[in-house]
């Protein structure tokens, strides 16, 4: 499960990127990385929790 959730956010980390390079606008650009900071805290909470269990 934990592999799967990190290629998931790889790829979209990916995309973020590969979009960035494009002009967006500000807001867009704040939103990515708001939206990016929240999947990095999320997955420190699963990896925390995997750790836990095993």
């Amino acid at each position: 499960f934990l592999k799967q959730t990190m290629r998931h956010v790889r790829k979209v980390l990916k995309v973020r990127s590969t979009v960035e390079r494009r002009d967006m606008s500000e807001k867009e650009k704040s939103l990515r990385e708001k939206n990016a900071k929240i999947l990095t805290k999320l997955l420190l909470i699963l990896e925390q929790e995997h750790v836990i269990k095993n």
